[in-house]
Order: structure tokens, then sequence, then C-alpha cells
């Protein structure tokens, strides 16, 4: 796949505290932005993925481990909070005093002086003092994770940063939808793929180079942008993916109309084909594929109705879409065809807690809905 050393032209995922995602590739000279500063990417290369560094003042400090886990405030604590007012005067420094003290003193530092100058901080309870402190490190201490670039690392960064991009899918979704489409090596897969390329992304990723990922997209030319590109894999698993436009599936099931659908061909993946032809692209549309993966903003019904004549018999198919009233009428028309068992319509529902003594409890803020997943299996009837 990718090298486990961040090198010169690789692309990486910027971890930030406070949950900020940044996608960026590593160029001599090229700078990223954390808060007001930019920061130099030069220091990253040759370090393993998983490096944390501290930034300070626009410069990348390599740190052991998190200040965030260390840090220990000690001061007494009061039994409650119940006489605490917040009515923004509990703070002894005004705004002067503290932009003085960024000039001068380090993010741990600051933190520090904040808290031995709020009136209210020794009566608030232990819990509340360190809910005080990490939010106060959150927003005076820069820290920076460089992270390698995976299916759940790129999902989790667009889900927080261009939900809309990816049709607002979550790791949930995604990883329920490659579930659903039952991935096996030495396989065809079919993606019709509107999250900017995430979704074949992620199969490539599964499948490693030992499949064929047919990706049809909308228009004469597929998009530039691809996701793909910053997943950094190597040449055998980038050839996996093949591009086409859908405008080809017409002709093709022209073609296949009377056939089983039964799949007597199986991909040669020792034989490299190059430069790869439209002919080519009709050849193994025709020879039918093992699993069908949906994810479009455009009618999902429609999309359906015009790639499952592809499928084989055997096939599994999976198509996601945010909301469940475009999915409900191909739910229940599958359900009264015979060519297709195990039907299911399932909401993605999945909740994040936070573990912590005496405060274990689900998250506060999270997204309503993962989803909705349409999904199953193509199969011979008697009739057939």
């Amino acid at each position: 796949m990718c090298a486990e050393k961040v090198d010169w032209d690789t692309h990486v995922v910027l971890e930030f505290r406070d949950g900020r995602r940044v996608f960026f590739q590593v160029r001599k000279g090229s700078t990223f932005k954390a808060g007001k500063q930019r920061v130099s990417c030069d220091p990253l290369v040759g370090v393993p993925f998983g490096t944390l560094f501290l930034i300070n003042k626009g410069q990348l400090t390599r740190v052991p481990k998190s200040v965030f886990e260390d840090y220990v405030f000690d001061m007494e604590s009061g039994v409650d909070n119940r006489d605490l007012v917040d009515d923004n005067t509990a703070q002894q420094l005004s705004q002067q005093d503290i932009a003085q003290l960024k000039q001068t003193l380090e993010g741990c530092e600051i933190v520090q002086a904040l808290a031995s100058n709020s009136k209210t901080f020794k009566n608030k309870t232990e819990f509340s003092q360190e809910k005080y402190v990490q939010k106060k490190l959150k927003k005076y201490v820069v820290e920076v994770k460089v992270v390698k670039p995976t299916a759940f690392t790129m999902i989790t960064g667009y889900a927080i940063k261009k939900a809309a991009k990816v049709m607002f899918m979550r790791p949930d979704s995604l990883a329920m939808l490659l579930n659903r489409a039952s991935l096996r090596l030495y396989s065809q897969v079919l993606v019709v793929d509107d999250c900017g390329g995430l979704v074949t992304a992620t199969v490539a990723e599964r499948l490693g180079g030992n499949a064929r990922i047919l990706k049809g997209h909308f228009g004469v030319e597929p998009i530039t942008n691809d996701a793909a590109q910053m997943f950094n894999f190597d040449a055998k698993t980038v050839a996996s993916i093949v591009r086409f436009p859908l405008a080809l599936i017409p002709q093709v099931v022209e073609t296949i109309k009377d056939s089983t659908a039964v799949k007597t061909v199986f991909p040669d993946f020792e034989q490299v084909v190059s430069p790869i032809t439209q002919d080519h692209i009709r050849q193994w549309l025709a020879e039918f594929s093992d699993s069908l993966i949906i994810a479009t903003k455009y009618d999902p019904e429609a999309v359906l109705t015009t790639m499952l004549p592809l499928l084989r018999i055997g096939g599994y198919f999976a198509i996601y879409y945010p909301t469940s009233e475009p999915l409900t009428k191909p739910f229940w028309n599958l359900k009264q065809n015979a060519n297709f068992v195990n039907i299911q319509l399932s909401e993605v529902w999945f909740r994040e807690y936070q573990v912590l003594p005496e405060r274990t409890h689900p998250t506060m803020q999270m997204s309503g809905s993962g989803g909705y997943i349409l999904s199953g299996i193509k199969v011979l009837t008697l009739e057939n």
C-alpha cells in the first residue's frame, strides 16, 4: 500500500486535538495552517505515521506523548458547583494581559496562569476543573498527529469537515456498505460513487489490488480530485480501478439481455491490459460483476435498475442514501421480485460514548443519522 514513513509528495492526514482534520500533501517548502499560524511541513519528512508534534510560534516540535494526557494541575477543589455564577467576571486577567502571556509563555503555562487567576476555579468540583483545563489546553496548546490516510481516517475527516461531499456518510455507514456488498478477493466490483471517489478508494484499499473495480461516472470525464489520489496506493492498486462513463451501460445490457447472468469468465489479474479501451470495459461489464455498490446523489432507484442486469447470479448489491424515502420504492419492488432475496433496508445508527470515571454517557453532540442502506442478493429462479 504505502510506506510507513512520510516522504516527499506523500499524502497525510493531520489530526488536531480540537477535532479538526487537514488533508495535506507534503511538498518541499509548502506550509499548512494551524489556527493563525503558518507551519512548514519540512519536519514531517522521515517521521513514522502516528508521530505527534507540538506547534509553537509556527515551529513543529516532536513530542513523545500528548500534553493532554499527563497534564496535572494541583489545586484544591470544591464539593459541588451550585454556588457558581457564570457572569464572565471570574477571570481576573484582562485580554491585554492574556495577549502578553502569549508572547512570553507556552501553552501549558498560559493555562496554569488562567486557572490561578480565576476566582471560581478552586471552588469547582474536580471534574469541572478537569473539564476547564482540557478546554483551555485545546485553545492554547496546538498538537497535531501525522496520520496515514486510510478509509477510516479519511471518512472521519470528511464527516467532520465536509459531510455534504460524502453525502453525510459516517465511518459506520461506510463499513456497513462494504459489508453488505460482500467484497472478496479476485472478484469484479461495480461501483457508482458520488462521494468524491472515497467509496471507490475504500473498496480498493480493502481488496489491495487483487480485484477489478469498475467505477462508473456521470458525464464524459471522471472527477479530477478523486479521493483515491490521497491514499498513497501502490501501482497495482491504482491499476485495479478502471473508470468508465455510465453511458456505456445501455449498450452492454442490450448485448447480454438473453444471458442468465451466470458468471463463467473470471478476471485474469496476471494479465496487464494497457491502454484500457472502451472495448475492454464493455467486455468486462458483459462478464458480470460479483458485487455492486452505489452511493449516488441522483435518483438511486433509476441507477439501481440500470446496473442490476450487470450483476451475476449470486452477486451482492448495496446502495447508500442519506434519507430513506428514495429507497422505499425499490425496496418493495425488490421484495416482490423472485430474482432477489435477503432484501434489507437498514438505518445506520451508531452512537459514540464518552468513557471516563463516573462520567460514562453518550456524547452530547453527534449526527442524528448515518443514512440508509438497501441491500440484497441476486438469484436464479426456476422460471429462469
